[in-house]
């Protein structure tokens, strides 16, 4: 015996046209981001948003790129080399 559906067409609809964040929308609807994310990429329920045009949805960054760009990664090399070859080098003979 086939399972009830969760969904609507008219739900899956509106989640692929929802523009807020998948665990957001996933509470929303009572499923789960992971089914939020499939909707949105076209992996499933093709016949229902296959003519829908998808809105255009901004990226969010979690970390910001400006720090990684502010690491001097020569003068970090450095610093692990001068450590390094004071321990190596400070040792007594064995």
């Amino acid at each position: 015996m086939a399972r009830p559906k969760k969904l609507t067409p008219a739900a899956v609809r509106k989640i692929f046209k929802s523009t807020g964040s998948a665990p957001t929308i996933a509470k929303q609807f009572g499923v789960s981001a992971n089914l939020v994310y499939l909707i949105r990429n076209g992996r499933i329920h093709k016949k229902v948003t296959g003519t829908t045009a998808a809105p255009a949805r901004a990226r969010v960054r979690r970390g910001s790129a400006d720090t990684a760009a502010n690491i001097n990664v020569n003068a970090l090399a450095d610093a692990i080399i001068d450590r390094l070859s004071a321990r190596l080098f400070s040792r007594g003979p064995r």
